[in-house]
């Protein structure tokens, strides 16, 4: 069974909100990015997802069962963060992480 026969099966409701193709990545981070300010000092762009499973279950052509999730993404962001300087209240979700993992 393709991923196209699965999302054949799922209510019509759901199949319309979700995403199609991939995340958004290094192309969508570049053209958020072009469009900051420059200004001296290091500085980290990020795109972030929240994660989406709809756990399903099937009935094949020969009468068997597949059981499983249906995993995809939504509310896709982008963000900079300053290396060196903290965050302030009310960051953006990922910003803490961006700041960790690549300063």
């Amino acid at each position: 069974m393709t991923d196209t026969d699965v999302l054949r099966q799922l209510p019509a409701g759901t199949r319309k909100s979700l995403p199609t193709g991939l995340s958004p990545g290094l192309e969508e981070l570049t053209v958020f990015m072009s469009g900051q300010p420059l200004r001296d000092g290091t500085f980290v762009g990020y795109a972030i997802v929240t994660p989406v499973s709809i756990p399903i279950s099937l009935t094949c052509p020969d009468d068997g069962l597949l059981d499983g999730a249906l995993n995809y993404w939504a509310e896709p962001r982008f963000g900079v963060v300053e290396c060196g300087r903290p965050l302030g209240d009310g960051a953006p979700a990922g910003s803490g992480y961006a700041l960790a993992k690549w300063c």
